[in-house]
């Protein structure tokens, strides 16, 4: 017991190991701070990277969808995106037969400036900036071919798809 004692008075005595001793306390409460924090919000930045890819990939199909409905309609492929979003055939860019038009391709409510052309949740915005309404800054689309994309390309969804093969 006397030992125990010693030991004791030592360390309490000792200024050096008091701190040393508080120091390794703070650290390890800090480090499962850290742990706690980490835990609660690194999976639900991964849900919400996945609901955004979901979308995209969701958004890319509903457009290529309307494209190619567009397409089998009057034979060509719409001028630009908007094309999907007219209600007649005379607000069509390019010259169309009236009778095929079967617009609108795509619903004419929400999206980019309230066109119906969907939103690229991936777009960045620059600081100070609510949003982004230049339809070719979310997507790239060939009027020759009729193929969409996402106008972001540098980075890959989470199962390894490069954005600019989506």
């Amino acid at each position: 017991m006397p030992d125990q004692t010693r030991v004791f008075r030592g360390m309490k005595g000792n200024i050096f190991t008091r701190q040393l001793f508080h120091d390794v306390k703070v650290f390890f409460l800090v480090l499962a701070a850290l742990c706690i924090v980490y835990l609660i919000f690194v999976p639900e930045h991964h849900n919400h990277r996945k609901a955004y890819e979901a979308t995209l990939k969701g958004d890319l199909r509903d457009l290529r969808k309307a494209i190619e409905q567009f397409h089998e309609d009057i034979g060509i492929y719409p001028a630009d995106l908007l094309d999907l979003t007219r209600q007649s055939a005379n607000e069509v860019k390019a010259h169309i037969p009236k009778a095929k038009f079967n617009g609108p391709y795509l619903t004419i409510q929400g999206g980019i400036d309230n066109t119906g052309i969907p939103r690229n949740l991936f777009v960045k915005l620059r600081p100070f900036q609510q949003e982004d309404n230049d339809i070719s800054h979310h997507w790239r689309y060939d009027p020759a071919t009729g193929i969409v994309k996402s106008a972001v390309t540098d980075g890959v969804t989470l199962d390894g798809i490069k954005f600019s093969d989506l």
